[in-house]
């Protein structure tokens, strides 16, 4: 799965469980920063995917505010 919501892509898997579970791999935007209004920032989206089973395999965070990262669900 592939996420760039403008910082709601938390919001977004938090209210589509079926679709996380069968989720093998997501590539997304996380923000640092609150750049958008009611964003949820990567410490929090983080743990909720941890929580879900994921666990990062990339991370790729080059600007102080934003950046990307590759999380695959356990085995």
């Amino acid at each position: 799965m592939w996420l760039d919501m403008q910082g709601h892509e938390h919001n977004m898997l938090s209210s589509s469980s079926n679709a996380l579970r069968a989720t093998k791999y997501i590539y997304t935007e996380v923000n640092k920063k609150e750049l958008y209004h009611g964003i949820t920032l990567y410490e929090e989206y983080k743990e909720f995917l941890f929580r879900n089973g994921f666990e990062i395999i990339m991370e790729n965070i080059p600007w102080e505010d934003a950046g990307d990262v590759l999380f695959r669900r356990k085995k």
